[in-house]
Parts: structure tokens; sequence; C-alpha cells
């Protein structure tokens, strides 16, 4: 990071890093906080910029903007070029919706490409998305005859799947919360006969 603000241990903090296009975080309903979202004018011949989530620019930048600051991929020794920030938005969770994520910063994918690995794209759909299933892979196969189109799923199951942990531990512990339940009941019940029936006699 090009700044003071950051201690000397912490000049290479680790942070999440995504190429996106433009249209990316409006489709992904991500909320602009500061500066703008990435554009066409983003490209291979304009000056490499990023866009930090608000996590990273209260931990590096707390006591002014980010806007305007400068950036870098790899370590200290890194030959990447400098970005400047140009926007700030609000922080997601993109691995689970359980695990601590850590910062993130984008970049435009047009000024750093990276071939050969795998992309996804996202939809933003006025109604069921599972309609446009096909339709969409019918559009990538007619680009690239030879592109998998795989994993399609909605914003909707891929949460549900972040959560079946906690879900499935959470019925679990109610069945033995239940269970508990039955016997205490069926123990209080069989004390209170017995006393009623010594009562009795």
């Amino acid at each position: 990071m090009d700044t003071q603000a950051v201690p000397e241990r912490e000049q290479t903090p680790e942070a999440d890093q995504r190429p996106v296009f433009p249209g990316y975080f409006e489709a992904m309903g991500i909320a602009l906080l500061r500066g703008r979202y990435f554009d066409q004018r983003d490209n291979q011949g304009s000056a490499p910029v990023a866009i930090i989530d608000e996590t990273m620019a209260r931990a590096y930048w707390p006591n002014q903007d980010a806007i305007g600051q400068r950036i870098r991929q790899g370590g200290r020794q890194s030959q990447n070029p400098w970005r400047t920030i140009v926007g700030v938005v609000r922080h997601v969770r993109y691995r689970t919706m359980e695990s601590p994520s850590r910062v993130e910063f984008y970049w435009p994918y047009a000024q750093n490409p990276s071939p050969g690995r795998s992309m996804s794209l996202a939809i933003h759909a006025a109604y069921d998305p599972r309609m446009l299933a096909n339709a969409v892979e019918r559009e990538v196969r007619a680009l690239d005859p030879d592109q998998p189109v795989y994993m399609v799923r909605t914003m909707r199951e891929l949460m549900s799947e972040s959560i079946a942990r906690r879900r499935l531990s959470m019925l679990l512990l109610a069945i033995f919360a239940g269970a508990a339940l039955l016997l205490a009941s069926i123990g209080l019940y069989g004390v209170m006969s017995y006393t009623v029936a010594q009562r009795t006699h």
C-alpha cells in the first residue's frame, strides 16, 4: 500500500482479490458508498484502478478518504502496477455466511485478464432466474463452443448451501432437546405418580 498509515509489519496485508467486469456490483446488489463503479473506460489502455470494500477502507485509512489512495498486488518486491482507488463498496461474504472474511478489493478484468482461470457469470433477473439458464448457456456456447457451463445456481440456493451445516446443527440440537424434554417429562410423571400412590396408601 502506498500509504504511511499502514504499520511496517502490515505493508503486505492479505486480502480477497477479484477481477470483475463493469456491471458486476450492480448485478450482485453491492452498494457503492463513495466514488464510482468500474465502467468501459477502465480498460487495458487506461490507468490501473481498484475498488475496495468498507472494511479495507476503515482498516488502512481510518481517518481519511480512501479514494485516490494507491494499492498493488503482491509483496514488497512486486512488479505489478500501482492501482488508484476509485470506489468504496459494502463488505460482502463470499465464501460462507458463517466464516469470517478478509478485506476485499477488486480490479477491472480488462486491465489484468487471467486466462485459464474459471469465471463466474452473475445475472440479475426480475423473475425466476432458472428460466434463463438455458438461454444463457446457449449464448455462452455461441461465443465459445468449447466453454463448459456448470454449477448454475440461484443466489437463494447458494445461501441455503452456505448455512446447511448450521441448519443441520440446529436440527440435531432441536431433536436432542426434544428427546431430553420428553425423558424429563416421563421421569417427572413417574416421580409424581409414585408420590401420589404413596400418599394414597
